[in-house]
């Protein structure tokens, strides 16, 4: 879930002409109109599942909602661009525990792996990630290691 405060997801997903006003935006998320959460006078839209549905129903959004153009022109990152995955997404595709990931990196342990990818620092305390693209190259070295005949 990726809450977006309202006003920045009418910004986002709205061309002028047509952006709805963020207090009818509480309403609809009240409603269940549109996915998210409300806090106080505060109206977030759940911008994952405002994804799923309008991908999933095209041009067909609610009547309430369909005041104008949106913008179709959403940013997607470039095919090439770095992404950084946090410890619980690298745990996740390559399907390994924590303390797996941190043996694969120590040298001094049985189960260091000097091709696993490395982590990086990711500013002045102790929070780290890891290059996607490093990951899945890895995983692909893995999957060819594993399909190659003795």
């Amino acid at each position: 879930m990726k809450l977006l405060l309202a006003s920045d997801w009418c910004r986002k997903y709205f061309a002028e002409e047509s952006m709805p006003d963020p207090h009818s935006v509480h309403g609809w998320i009240q409603k269940g109109v549109v996915p998210g959460e409300t806090f106080g006078k505060q109206a977030y839209v759940d911008e994952s599942a405002w994804l799923a549905h309008s991908r999933g129903a095209g041009d067909e959004l609610p009547d309430v909602i369909h005041s104008g153009p949106i913008k179709t022109d959403f940013y997607q990152p470039a095919p090439n661009a770095l992404r950084i995955l946090r410890r619980r997404d690298l745990q996740a595709s390559v399907r390994l525990s924590r303390s797996t990931i941190y043996d694969k990196i120590n040298p001094l342990s049985l189960r260091y792996d000097a091709t696993f990818p490395k982590p990086i620092r990711l500013g002045g305390g102790a929070a780290v990630g890891w290059l996607a693209h490093e990951v899945d190259a890895w995983l692909l070295a893995r999957m060819d290691a594993s399909r190659k005949t003795v």
